[in-house]
């Protein structure tokens, strides 16, 4: 009967670090997952600041367009006058 304890003993010291093992395999596997989700999040973030960048650059473009039509707006609006009062 002893014998059997002991044996029942080690038994269980084995499944109880089989246990502990399996779980640290487990979460060194959920570390590389979220070292790999970190990194993929900031290249993403890199991607947003680069096309937020762009749109800043192209919104300017656009307000210089805008007021270059303007401008020519108000000197055809000019010229017009200046036509019909002859």
């Amino acid at each position: 009967m002893g014998l059997f304890s002991k044996e029942l003993q080690m038994l269980d010291e084995n499944t109880v670090q089989y246990m502990i093992d399996d779980m640290q395999d487990k979460i060194d596997e959920q570390a590389v997952t979220i070292d790999e989700l970190q990194s993929s999040n900031q290249k993403q973030a890199s991607t947003i600041d680069e096309q937020a960048s762009t749109i800043g650059e192209q919104a300017s473009t656009i307000d210089e367009q805008a007021s270059t039509i303007n401008e020519l707006l108000q000197k055809l609006q000019k010229l017009e006058e200046e036509l019909h009062s002859k």
